[in-house]
């Protein structure tokens, strides 16, 4: 009995419950039908490491998961990082072709300017705000 109260069984809840036949549907989905897999597996294992019960990875100011959901959001960094992994991803899924290779070349190097323009923009209108 103790092994099981150690374990954190007794800490369930329904939402947990919930959210993991959630995140076992999305990780079936992604893996034996390949159904956007690159979405939905990180997706699926955020649920699984937010809602393991006594984990404490979502307390506000101590979690794990919360700093990098706080920090992330805050410092506008995840947007960034998800169009520029989006970006190398469309650069090394596509087929080569000498056409083709100048012309996403010179997307990749537009999208990375407006990525980084945009954020730029972004942070400094929220730094503006916040000063006043």
């Amino acid at each position: 009995m103790v092994f099981l109260q150690n374990m954190g069984l007794f800490s369930l809840t329904t939402s947990m419950t919930l959210m993991w036949l959630v995140n076992l549907t999305l990780i079936y989905l992604a893996i034996t039908k390949k159904f956007e897999p690159l979405l939905l597996l990180p997706i699926g294992f955020g649920i699984i490491m937010a809602n393991l019960p006594e984990s404490q990875l979502m307390t506000e100011g101590e979690g794990l998961i919360w700093k990098f959901y706080h920090f992330g959001i805050e410092w506008e960094v995840i947007p960034l990082l998800m169009f520029l992994g989006l970006d190398q991803f469309w650069a090394l899924a596509c087929p080569a072709s000498p056409g083709l290779s100048r012309c996403r070349s010179a997307s990749r190097r537009i999208s990375h300017f407006l990525c980084q323009l945009c954020n730029g923009i972004y942070a400094r209108r929220n730094s503006n705000n916040r000063h006043h």
